[in-house]
């Protein structure tokens, strides 16, 4: 097995993924400490810090977000068609929502401290969160969408396993509970924090002028780039490819698509396990090609490709991620 093999989109997707899910883990837990006292929330993070905010975590969490984020926007602009089902939908709005929720928060906790040395403890972070009803609705919304995106990014990955069904139930259960637990934690937290005085920083913070700016250039930044990605698409059309399946049925689409997307545009029943991304060998969810071929011309008409059966699951190994050329 090469570098290049083991080393690609998917197996990036899910490591960087998985990463940020037990980042997120260690977040919650820390939070479901306010259960007990605002103190040991403290202590906590004293231990969840070590982790994060030392050389070898800080390298391994940003590298993450950023090969996430990086992919995340190369699957957007690889999209020839926005028919897909209700959860891989939820977890696209629910991961691309996700910075305008938490730059604010991230900003002031994270980036303050690596530009000024300014540590702010859960206390004030705390109080800040719940100065208004606004901050209160927001941070919540946030809690319950990025755990939301992390929950379904795991059920994508998981659900070919054979004993992913068994535990499937009880490991919702779980996901529900901790994040039950992580939001009464910080609102418990959040109301014993309203009666302590905040001390004196011996490191003075960022300007909150100097702060909204590098706020605003990020949310500017994250829009423009999903508008780019999101759009590359659909404005750069191309060529058209015409697929037939068994039974007559043609569907045309631009050049580029991949099987699955075809399928989805012309409402062909197609069975994807991996969702469309071949997660890791072996591939068990792919189709068999009949004949045809994309570079086959005809003056005014499409290029053709016909697919073999209009649920494919297994046949020749051309997955139905793979573009078509």
């Amino acid at each position: 097995m090469t570098i290049r093999h083991f080393i690609n989109r998917s197996r990036l997707h899910i490591a960087s993924g998985v990463t940020l899910a037990v980042f997120l883990l260690t977040h919650f837990l820390n939070h479901a400490l306010g259960l007990h006292s605002l103190a040991l929330m403290e202590w906590g993070r004293g231990y969840f810090s070590l982790i994060w905010r030392s050389p070898p975590g800080t390298a391994l969490l940003y590298g993450a977000l950023l090969t996430h984020a990086a992919l995340a926007l190369e699957q957007l602009a690889r999209r020839r068609s926005w028919r897909m089902p209700l959860r891989e939908a939820l977890k696209i709005v629910f991961g691309l929502s996700i910075p305008y929720l938490l730059i604010q928060h991230v900003t002031g906790t994270r980036l303050e401290y690596v530009l000024s040395g300014y540590d702010r403890g859960y206390l004030e972070v705390l109080r800040a969160l719940w100065s208004g009803p606004g901050s209160r609705l927001q941070y919540v919304t946030a809690l319950i969408v990025v755990w939301g995106h992390a929950c379904l990014g795991l059920w994508f990955w998981l659900r070919g396993k054979a004993w992913f069904g068994r535990a499937a139930g009880g490991l919702g259960a779980l996901a529900l509970l901790l994040l039950f637990i992580a939001m009464t934690g910080f609102i418990t937290g959040a109301v014993e924090a309203r009666g302590v005085q905040i001390p004196k920083p011996n490191v003075p913070p960022l300007p909150l002028d100097q702060l909204y700016g590098i706020q605003y250039w990020l949310y500017g930044g994250w829009t423009l780039l999903i508008a780019a990605a999101g759009s590359i698409g659909f404005v750069v059309r191309g060529e058209k490819i015409r697929i037939r399946y068994a039974g007559g049925k043609i569907v045309i689409v631009p050049k580029g698509s991949s099987v699955l997307e075809a399928s989805r545009s012309g409402g062909v029943p197609h069975v994807s396990v991996c969702g469309g991304r071949v997660a890791a060998p072996p591939v068990v969810c792919r189709c068999s090609m009949a004949g045809g071929t994309s570079r086959r011309r005809r003056r005014g008409r499409a290029p053709r490709f016909a697919a073999s059966a209009p649920a494919p699951m297994c046949g020749s190994p051309v997955s139905c991620a793979r573009f078509m050329i």
